[in-house]
């Protein structure tokens, strides 16, 4: 009988969950707490966890006590200096957000040549694979979410109802000027970053785009050689934990 492994993605809000076995059962995002994990591990008679968790040290603590509790393994993905033929480019490997690396994991096996990797959740994060496998660096910038806090807590007079659908025009309401900013705003970092990448390299890099603001950028983006991956972290834990980059 096949093992019924539950892989969870974790952040700092939610964790995105699905379940293989191997083929994928099920999946969603749920806000992680010990309740919620027994429910998934119960429903799906989980045998094993795979996780990647940027959410701190408390939330891994309660992820392997409930695992214990259950008797099944639980295994981390850490940040490696190389694996899978991708060879990170920080100096300390662990300072790298794992959601960050099994995305470039995920990215770098898909594409096999030069990528730029772009997570758009809480934060925006655009990072650079060379066609040799060789991460170049990257950018974190405020994601969506964190534009619009930030902008309608600082000013008095930035204030409206409703969200209009997602779009890049100019906008004539004070709400479609906020929200349609907030898309410009990611818009444009990721075409500026590609448009260097093809100016120092000569040749245009692969985007694949994953997170929650991801689908609606791609639609607004309208490039028909980027490419939505909406599970590229989760796709990534296989690669790395095959690879022996785990933590029980």
């Amino acid at each position: 009988m096949s093992a019924v492994v539950l892989e969870l993605d974790i952040g700092n809000s939610s964790a995105k969950w699905r379940v293989l076995a191997p083929e994928r059962l099920a999946g969603g995002r749920i806000v992680l707490t010990d309740s919620a994990l027994r429910m998934l591990l119960d429903e799906h008679q989980i045998s094993a966890i795979r996780a990647g968790s940027v959410a701190g040290q408390a939330i891994e603590d309660m992820v392997s006590a409930v695992a214990r509790s259950f008797a099944i393994p639980c295994y981390f993905a850490r940040s490696q200096p190389i694996s899978c033929g991708l060879r990170n480019s920080y100096q300390d490997p662990s300072k790298m957000g794992v959601d960050r690396w099994l995305a470039m994991l995920a990215a770098w096996r898909l594409v096999q040549s030069e990528v730029i990797v772009v997570d758009a959740g809480t934060a925006l994060t655009i990072d650079l694979i060379d066609r040799n496998g060789c991460h170049s660096g990257g950018y974190i910038l405020p994601g969506r979410k964190l534009i619009l806090e930030s902008l309608t807590s600082s000013t008095e007079r930035v204030r409206y109802e409703g969200v209009p659908d997602p779009s890049i025009a100019p906008g004539v309401t004070t709400a479609e000027c906020v929200e349609h900013g907030s898309w410009l705003s990611l818009l444009s970092a990721i075409r500026g970053v590609v448009a260097d990448c093809c100016q120092l390299s000569g040749s245009v890099p692969r985007v694949v785009l994953t997170g929650g603001d991801a689908p609606s950028l791609m639609r607004l983006a309208g490039e028909s050689d980027w490419q939505l991956k909406e599970e590229l972290v989760l796709d990534g834990l296989a690669l790395a934990l095959a690879d022996g980059e785990a933590e029980g």
